[in-house]
């Protein structure tokens, strides 16, 4: 979708160097100047979901 959204709207974006294997031949691709940046990775993780009946949100309250 990146891809579809940078070449019909001619704008600038910055990808990662392996997404050059997959740009159209209307979009053009430069490295940036001097190292390449780095980012951490970070992953989150929510346990299983709970369903509830709405009545359990609601005892007490009446």
């Amino acid at each position: 979708m990146a891809l579809s959204l940078i070449a019909s709207t001619r704008r600038v974006a910055l990808l990662p160097s392996y997404a050059e294997n997959f740009l159209p031949w209307s979009v053009t691709s430069r490295p940036l100047k001097g190292e390449a940046p780095t980012i951490d990775l970070v992953v989150g993780y929510n346990g299983p979901i709970v369903r509830r009946s709405p009545s359990y949100f609601f005892r007490g309250s009446i």
